[in-house]
């Protein structure tokens, strides 16, 4: 298990400000022409005053060679799940990659808290690989790419903020 922390500054918004934007589809449609993701099928999105529950598949745009594929049980899919608990501005996401037959996940935590006229968004979680000499590296290429790929969506999400 790799843990992480990865953690964005967004001038002159509140909390609960930032969180809806994240559950608008036009801005996941930017977060995800960002990530290079493909597709996001939605299998279910629920929303009411207390939380907002997504649940999705979703598709990158980079793929597994075929010929490696058989040996990692499974492609770059995953299956994503996202509970916003409005209360205390606080999301809980559970990622679980297709790749090495369901043997990879990350789970985080994200809370969300005013500062002066800005807010910051922390993710904090885990990578769990359960490979046998391989899944520690595996696990910190992932947050690598995580950190990487959440700079760009957090740069892009100012800048959507911005234009609104």
């Amino acid at each position: 298990m790799t843990p992480y922390e990865i953690t964005h500054v967004f001038p002159d918004i509140a909390p609960h400000e930032l969180l809806a934007a994240m559950t608008t589809p036009t801005h996941q449609q930017l977060q995800d022409k960002v990530a290079d993701i493909e597709r996001r099928d939605f299998l279910g999105r629920e929303s009411d005053a207390q939380h907002y529950r997504c649940e999705c598949m979703v598709y990158p745009r980079r793929k597994i060679p075929a010929y490696v594929r058989p040996l990692l049980g499974g492609g770059l899919e995953c299956h994503e799940v996202v509970l916003w608990t409005k209360a205390n501005d606080y999301l809980e996401i559970d990622v679980r990659p297709a790749v090495l037959g369901g043997r990879a996940r990350v789970r985080a935590t994200c809370k969300v808290t005013a500062d002066g006229t800005s807010t910051v968004r922390q993710y904090s979680g885990q990578v769990t690989v359960e490979v046998r000499l391989i899944g520690p590296k595996v696990e910190r290429a992932i947050v690598a790419e995580m950190l990487k790929t959440l700079d760009a969506a957090a740069a892009a999400t100012r800048a959507w903020l911005a234009s609104r």
